[in-house]
């Protein structure tokens, strides 16, 4: 038994629905972001590193599309062609790639007293608007926007906007912890009718990599935060592209109990080999790393982590990552 904990996740996909996947792959793949003008900033050197994989991937993207404004069936951005159009099935990707920011500092006084919650809820609009615009998609996937290193906010910017200068951080730097904690309770939740799954947790490198001048305080990148950030998302769907259309690469039978808990939990899976757990907060900050973890049976000990919600990321070399919701109590 080995003692264990760490970070994010993906759902199991149905053996009917992979092989709806497995043909719509071979007969006419079409990935399509959805994004705004940091995405439009990262997106040609993504596709230009993509190789011959390119012709399977599209952008849709707006200025200043945030998902509060996508989430609208009749926001300006959905008649826009999409930028460098797939091959097949342009109009009518099968996976979806939303780049999540949104238009203000997401404080409370802004948004409300819960900005996750918040957020929550423009996502899973999102993707009902989503879905009923594209009947093909089988598939959402769920990156937030690019912030500072390790989840943290302390990215600030020379030129805050006045409207907001109790908020000296670069947007994207404030409202990313809050963007990735939204996106792990759809993906720990996801709505019925479509696969939900987590999608690049991209951050510069430092903070030097946002453009700080005056009149842009959004999180912009520069030449090399460009640089920095399109080999991740690179290497994400490079290395999903194959692997996820397969039964066999998914982790499977994924089980912990007790959930809640209060010291220990047992986690319950199919054999594994070298894989590795990661557990997060709810404001997204890892929180516990376990790598190595082999076998079937392992033990999560709760330590010295504090009642609460918190997320698990489960993944495997050449395998789906999974992601589960934990609670700890007293009780």
């Amino acid at each position: 038994m080995k003692n264990i904990f760490r970070k994010i996740k993906f759902t199991r996909i149905p053996a009917l629905l992979v092989a709806v996947l497995f043909y719509a792959n071979a007969m006419a793949q079409c990935t399509q972001f959805i994004g705004y003008s940091q995405t439009n900033n990262w997106y040609g050197e993504f596709e230009t590193a993509m190789g011959s994989a390119q012709n399977q991937y599209q952008l849709l993207w707006n200025s200043g599309g945030a998902m509060a404004v996508w989430q609208d069936p009749a926001y300006t951005g959905w008649s826009n062609a999409p930028l460098s159009p797939c091959s097949a099935g342009s109009s009518a990707p099968t996976r979806v790639v939303l780049d999540i920011t949104h238009n203000q500092y997401l404080t409370p006084a802004n948004v409300g007293p819960d900005p996750i919650a918040f957020m929550d809820t423009v996502i899973r609009n999102v993707i009902a608007t989503a879905m009923t615009k594209y009947p093909s998609m089988t598939e959402i996937v769920l990156k937030p926007v690019v912030g500072a290193p390790n989840h943290s906010d302390s990215c600030y910017s020379s030129y805050p906007d006045p409207s907001y200068n109790e908020v000296p951080e670069v947007r994207a730097s404030y409202n990313h912890p809050i963007i990735y904690s939204a996106i792990l309770l759809v993906v720990a939740n996801p709505p019925a009718g479509i696969t939900v799954t987590l999608g690049p947790d991209t951050h510069v490198g430092d903070c030097s990599q946002y453009i700080n001048k005056s009149g842009d305080y959004h999180g912009h990148l520069t030449q090399a935060g460009q640089d920095y950030v399109a080999p991740v998302v690179t290497n994400f769907f490079l290395g999903s592209t194959t692997a996820m259309w397969s039964e066999s690469n998914l982790i499977a039978n994924i089980s912990v109990y007790p959930n809640p808990f209060s010291s220990s939990a047992t986690l319950h899976t199919d054999v594994l080999n070298n894989a590795t757990i990661t557990i997060c907060n709810s404001l997204g900050q890892v929180v516990r790393e376990i790598k190595n973890v082999s076998g079937q049976t392992n033990t999560l000990c709760r330590g010295n982590l504090a009642n609460g919600i918190y997320f698990f990321r489960l993944t495997e070399k050449n395998k789906n990552s999974a992601v589960r919701k934990l609670v700890i109590t007293n009780n």
